[in-house]
């Protein structure tokens, strides 16, 4: 969960977010370049974007990152998705465990 959210308030966005930290086993909010951190971070802001209606600005500043960061971790998580059967699997599962459905992802990683 995002350490700089006020304790009590909890969202839609926390759910999918903590899902993949469980998933992973990896701290979002770490500065890295490893993958599972990466995933992290990049399921969220595609999410946040496409479901929830926020701004890049408004999930980059979750991370700490700019616009720009958002937009291409946006545009890697939907190719890496397309692409990779075995991260598509990931993500399905990931979604599922939060009760968002398998068509509801689809049409948000297109």
């Amino acid at each position: 969960m995002n350490p700089y959210v006020i304790p009590g308030l909890y969202t839609s966005l926390d759910m999918i977010e903590n899902a993949a930290i469980r998933f992973y086993g990896a701290d979002p909010y770490q500065k890295t370049r490893q993958l599972k951190p990466l995933f992290i971070r990049y399921i969220v802001f595609r999410f946040g974007f496409f479901m929830y209606k926020k701004t890049s600005v408004e999930l980059g500043l979750r991370y700490r990152q700019d616009h720009a960061t958002v937009l291409n971790g946006m545009r890697k998580i939907s190719w890496r998705y397309k692409t990779n059967q075995s991260f598509r699997n990931e993500i399905d599962s990931i979604c599922q465990s939060v009760g968002i459905t398998i068509n509801e992802v689809k049409r948000i990683m297109n």
